[in-house]
């Protein structure tokens, strides 16, 4: 088999991304006086989250209804900021990808923020 019949396939979430879904809960509980859990229920529980990740509701309609269950008024970058830094990077899994030559964007948050409709 030659280099060009490989395919190697990395699995984004928890490998080359760890991520903390509950550390925005967390931030957001802090800032509006309610639980961490209660913000995770608000968002995960209500399948809020989902509805995001499996692209049945853009990144405007997603803060709108986030705030909505929340009761308070979400800035939108102010949201972005916070859901994507549920990420970060494992660096021995990005430097094994970089040895392997393969292509890493810029930005490993791309397609979080893309979804959320910001552009860099």
């Amino acid at each position: 088999m030659s280099a060009a019949d490989t395919t190697i396939i990395f699995d984004l979430g928890n490998v080359i991304l760890p991520f903390d879904p509950y550390k925005p809960c967390a931030i957001l509980g802090e800032r509006i006086g309610k639980s961490s859990a209660e913000v995770a229920h608000l968002i995960y529980h209500n399948n809020l989250e989902r509805k995001f990740e499996q692209g049945l509701i853009d990144g405007d309609r997603f803060t709108e209804l986030v705030s909505d269950a929340l009761g308070v008024k979400l800035a939108k970058s102010e949201f972005h900021d916070l859901w994507v830094d549920i990420f970060t990077e494992n660096q021995d899994v990005s430097e094994l990808i970089r040895r392997l030559n393969f292509i890493i964007p810029d930005s490993p948050l791309e397609h979080q923020c893309l979804a959320l409709g910001v552009r860099s």
